[in-house]
């Protein structure tokens, strides 16, 4: 993915003004979701990856729900919540929600880290 990044400055008086535009190039890597396997410890740094999916306006719940099959590892505590709901679009908030009650409860997650 390429991004460009456009900077105007202007410097000057009311009729003499000077714009300078730099543009800037540069490749930015993919970022992997680092999959969840139902660790508390473990669900601050998924979801705060997540969340930028469950937020996508644009996207489909039936894909938000694919993804989220894919971020969670396999015959684990967090694979077993999201495996009870079949994979279809108006599921995916019920899984999210289940997920969020098991592993993101907030005096959960206080006693952890407190």
């Amino acid at each position: 993915m390429q991004k460009r990044v456009s900077v105007a400055i202007k410097m000057g008086e009311e009729n003499n003004s000077v714009q300078n535009v730099k543009n800037t190039k540069f490749q930015l890597s993919t970022l992997e979701i680092k999959k969840f396997g139902g660790d508390v410890k473990d669900w601050l740094i998924f979801w705060c990856q997540f969340k930028k999916i469950d937020e996508d306006p644009e996207m489909d719940d039936a894909d938000k729900f694919q993804y989220l099959l894919q971020a969670t590892t396999p015959k684990t505590r967090a694979w077993d919540v999201v495996e009870i709901f079949p994979a279809i679009g108006r599921n995916y908030s019920k899984a999210i929600e289940c997920l969020n009650a098991r592993f993101g409860r907030e005096e959960l997650l206080m006693e952890l880290y407190v």
